[in-house]
């Protein structure tokens, strides 16, 4: 049997990008509690975007492989059934109340965005059947969805299909459909690094912290993606296998790590 980095119907820049974008979410989790380096908390604010970014590529893989029954079965069973076994350790161990938990997507903070991302993968067969003519379309609706609260939840849990996540969520699967027409090319990457050169050198982080996304948020999500997305990564280093590891477990490593965080800190 080969070696997980080199099997080939894994897509080394997908697995790495997800595993940079979990560890960026644990990174932003940890601020305040096991370190206080502001610095450091403010360049994980692309971490959730580019989950979605990234969630609407293999959404459109899915589509593309099976039919709709077997789409829903597949993605939605496979957020829906580890996020019920998280919730009911969290509220086993932390002591909350299951159904009432289960129900509000309130275990654990970071829930929020199992509640909205469920909702994308609801609407997400209409979506791919819609071309990139719409883009100003689902964009204007995005962005119109940030006004209307629709839960009492933080971030993109707080509204319709998470607000302006959605666009995000389109562009990935768009991206997919047009992958064909994005070479990979080292050029792309230099031009990404320099921009975010740029971004750093003005102070710009702090403005992309926005969840749901701004403009400026999707921005610097993108320019990180495209940075990695043309590296032309070698699956067989360390540190991508290790990313890519990571990022293979990515849902794992988000439903458990802030039961782990507070068994920590119960107990330390």
């Amino acid at each position: 049997m080969l070696p997980y980095y080199m099997k080939s119907n894994r897509l080394v820049w997908l697995d790495f990008l997800k595993g940079l974008a979990i560890c960026a979410v644990v990174l932003d989790h940890l601020y305040g509690v096991f370190y206080k380096n502001i610095f450091i908390q403010q360049h994980t604010s692309f971490s959730v975007a580019l989950f979605i970014f990234l969630a609407g590529i293999t959404t459109a893989m899915s589509l593309s492989k099976y039919n709709l029954f077997q789409f829903y079965k597949k993605r939605l069973l496979a957020i829906i059934n580890p996020y019920i076994l998280a919730t009911f350790l969290i509220s086993l161990f932390i002591h909350k109340p299951f159904l009432s938990s289960l129900i509000n997507f309130n275990a654990a903070g970071p829930f929020y965005f199992i509640a909205f991302f469920l909702q994308l993968l609801l609407i997400a067969p209409i979506l791919n059947k819609l071309n990139y003519f719409f883009l100003p379309l689902i964009f204007a609706v995005s962005f119109l969805l940030n006004r209307f609260h629709f839960t009492n939840l933080w971030g993109g849990g707080e509204f319709l299909f998470g607000g302006s996540f959605l666009f995000l969520f389109y562009l990935g699967i768009i991206f997919y459909k047009k992958i064909s027409f994005f070479k990979q090319k080292f050029i792309f990457s230099i031009i990404a690094a320099l921009i975010l050169i740029f971004i750093e050198l003005y102070n710009l982080i702090p403005a992309t912290w926005h969840n749901p996304p701004y403009l400026l948020t999707m921005f610097y999500t993108l320019t990180i993606f495209s940075l990695f997305y043309n590296l032309n990564l070698n699956p067989k280093s360390p540190i991508i296998r290790l990313f890519s590891f990571l990022g293979r477990y990515s849902l794992y490593i988000f439903l458990y790590h802030s039961l782990l965080f507070s068994l920590l800190e119960k107990f330390f």
